[in-house]
């Protein structure tokens, strides 16, 4: 357990370290929110379920697109530059 605190109080130090745990809250609390408010606003809208779940689908399609090309990207340039 003390290696496990010292290692811990060590990462805390280090900047790189808050700016990925920031972003993976970042991301997680967004797509909490897409996930749980967006069908029920859409639907709110009139559109049905069908609509829905292809608007949902557009968007995974798109998440996953942009993930690749942004993984090529990082392949071929500085990952500061490209993020």
């Amino acid at each position: 357990m003390a290696y496990l605190i010292s290692v811990f109080s060590v990462y805390t130090k280090l900047e790189m370290v808050s700016f990925i745990v920031l972003g993976f809250f970042t991301c997680g609390f967004h797509m909490a929110l897409i996930t749980n408010h967006l069908p029920t606003q859409i639907t709110s809208y009139g559109m049905s379920s069908d609509t829905t779940a292809a608007i949902f689908s557009v968007y995974g399609v798109a998440t996953m697109i942009g993930a690749f090309l942004v993984g090529i990207m990082c392949s071929k340039f500085k990952m500061k530059n490209v993020l």
